[in-house]
């Protein structure tokens, strides 16, 4: 009788149609939490200011503590993916950011805050690259927008959690038992992603990734192939436009701005930022699979991006007032900042197929550079013109901000190049060779 190795780190079961989407609903478990803290201290924004004596700029850079770390551990987060495997990678990612979680929650001071948020942005930052390294293994080509699109669109539900629900929580039984709790919620989800998660099915281990575990060598030159490849950078500045933009809305001064400057009630304001966020899960899933369905990439993505700039202009001008508008309004913005999911795709599609983990990872710093600056821009603005135009004009100056960044991720829409949802990297080189 033959005995058959089994490599660690991979599947054998026969069924890996039905293995594939339960690696895919428990890997979503973890990233609930990175979306709820992506955008949990919104809500929170007068708590922790009158707690901590927060000022405009203080209060976003703690905000921003999440995404400097995030940003700048992307193209580790790919490497890792690539080498350690997405299961440990999850798995060790899922517990930092439990420990971070419970470091904020018990934060006694606003250094702590920012600490516990840096270590939040540490745990965070690798799960979603290690899921995408698990959709380009475990599923084909064709599906992997529409997926990337999916995983978003469910993980938003944690979003969704870091508004009304974390609002009414922090009312009723304090902000720091909500953080405690969610800090539960991660820990078991790490114990459920080593028990579950598989690298790969082991009938594909030599067909996907096997170059990417042969040296560091090769990730790392691959690493430096994908930063020299002008096409990556189109999708990384539509990604860091659009997203910073969105996360400087519904995650950081969108809750204070509806309050402050059009007289909302808080509780509805949270509401109306829900809508945003409902907006950006649904429409996250809709243009990937409108991008898969048409074959085309460029199109889809330079219209909803235009679209998004659009309606950051009527936002700004501030003809909308009511609350059924701006609820309309919010959705609508969510709805077109969801073609961000369309930026990770065309990175993955114009770089090395091997190296899916490293391509995607350098893209999505886009988005989390932009997360990280726009927010602390915006919280500039308001110190500096607050106290000379009062708390309405500094705010509209504020979200100016978020217009550029949206013209710029129009900008990056429009420089995208084509690959009609294939890989199209040895084309290109080939390309290259023969001009």
């Amino acid at each position: 009788m033959a005995i058959t190795e089994k490599t660690p780190g991979t599947e054998q079961l026969g069924s890996t149609s039905y293995r594939r989407w339960l690696l895919w609903a428990v890997l979503v478990l973890p990233y609930t939490v990175v979306y709820f803290h992506r955008l949990a201290i919104g809500v929170l924004r007068e708590d922790l200011a009158l707690e901590f004596a927060l000022t405009a700029t203080a209060f976003a850079q703690i905000g921003a503590a999440y995404f400097y770390t995030y940003a700048a551990l992307q193209i580790p987060a790919g490497i890792l993916s690539d080498s350690l495997g997405p299961r440990r990678t999850v798995t060790i990612a899922a517990l930092i950011t439990a420990l971070g979680t419970a470091m904020f929650a018990l934060a006694a001071t606003a250094e702590a805050l920012f600490v516990g948020r840096m270590v939040i942005g540490i745990g965070v930052s690798t799960v979603f690259v290690a899921i995408l390294k698990v959709l380009a293994v475990w599923f084909d080509d064709g599906e992997f927008a529409t997926l990337t699109g999916l995983t978003a669109g469910v993980g938003t539900l944690g979003a969704i959690g870091a508004q009304t629900p974390l609002y009414l929580a922090s009312q009723r039984w304090g902000w720091r038992a909500a953080f405690v709790a969610v800090a539960l919620f991660s820990a078991l989800a790490a114990v459920l992603c080593y028990t579950v998660v598989r690298d790969r099915p082991a009938a594909a281990g030599n067909r996907h990734g096997e170059a990417a575990h042969q040296s560091h060598t090769n990730l790392w030159r691959e690493l430096g192939a994908t930063l020299r490849n002008a096409r990556t950078w189109p999708p990384w500045l539509m990604f860091a436009g659009v997203y910073g933009s969105f996360i400087g809305l519904a995650g950081t001064w969108g809750q204070s701005y509806l309050v402050l400057v059009l007289g909302v009630a808080p509780e509805t304001a949270a509401g109306l930022l829900t809508m945003s966020v409902i907006g950006i899960a649904v429409g996250g899933v809709l243009f990937a699979r409108i991008s898969d369905a048409l074959r085309h990439r460029r199109l889809p993505m330079i219209s909803c991006a235009s679209i998004y700039l659009v309606f950051w202009i009527v936002f700004v001008s501030g003809t909308v007032q009511s609350v059924s508008a701006l609820r309309f309004l919010m959705l609508a913005i969510g709805l077109a900042a969801g073609v961000t999911m369309t930026a990770l795709p065309c990175g993955k599609e114009v770089n090395h197929p091997s190296f899916s983990g490293t391509s995607t990872s350098v893209v999505n710093v886009g988005g989390f550079f932009g997360s990280a600056m726009i927010p602390v821009a915006m919280g500039w603005v308001l110190d500096r013109f607050e106290p000379v135009v009062g708390v309405s004009t500094a705010y509209r100056y504020a979200l100016l901000v978020c217009v550029a960044g949206a013209a710029l991720g129009a900008l990056g829409a429009s420089l995208v190049t084509e690959t009609r949802c294939r890989n199209i990297y040895f084309a290109l080189q080939q390309r290259a060779k023969e001009s």
